[in-house]
């Protein structure tokens, strides 16, 4: 399956070395948690954390957000990026089948739709891409064009 939803604003938190700082993602969670902000998705890296959030939920407290990670945490940097779909290709035949994921960016590609976060988990049974809210309908309509065709 594939669905699609808009209006997420990603929290991209870069620090060198976060990933040998004992409780830094806690750190960030817990201001979330603060200010009544929960997550949607948090891919990571060694020195970059994104924080998918429901724009709504950021509404109003972004500056208060911002400004406490960057008390606790004393990141490197901290950027939002606002207007954000995320779309979840999504299937128990994705699993250990070679060539999925190009299959999925090559579709979107052709569309030239620029893809901002790419996701999957170990199961192998979901793929979760965002791209700009303008882009979800296409991207959507050209990964199913690709399975269905």
């Amino acid at each position: 399956g594939i669905a699609g939803r808009k209006g997420f604003s990603v929290l991209t938190i870069e620090k060198a070395l976060m990933n040998q700082e004992v409780g830094f993602v806690r750190k960030i969670l817990s201001i979330l948690e603060q200010n009544g902000v929960s997550l949607e998705h948090m891919p990571s890296g060694i020195d970059i954390i994104s924080i998918i959030v429901d724009e709504k939920k950021l509404e109003g407290k972004t500056e208060t957000v911002v400004r406490a990670i960057k008390k606790e945490c004393s990141p490197d940097t901290i950027e939002i990026h606002p207007n954000l779909a995320m779309i979840a290709v999504v299937g128990l035949g994705m699993a250990h089948v070679p060539g999925m994921a190009s299959k999925i960016f090559t579709a979107v590609a052709k569309e030239n739709i620029n893809i901002r976060m790419i996701n999957q988990g170990s199961s192998e049974i979901s793929i979760i891409m965002g791209v700009e809210n303008t882009d979800c309908e296409a991207a959507i309509r050209s990964v199913y064009n690709a399975f269905v065709k």
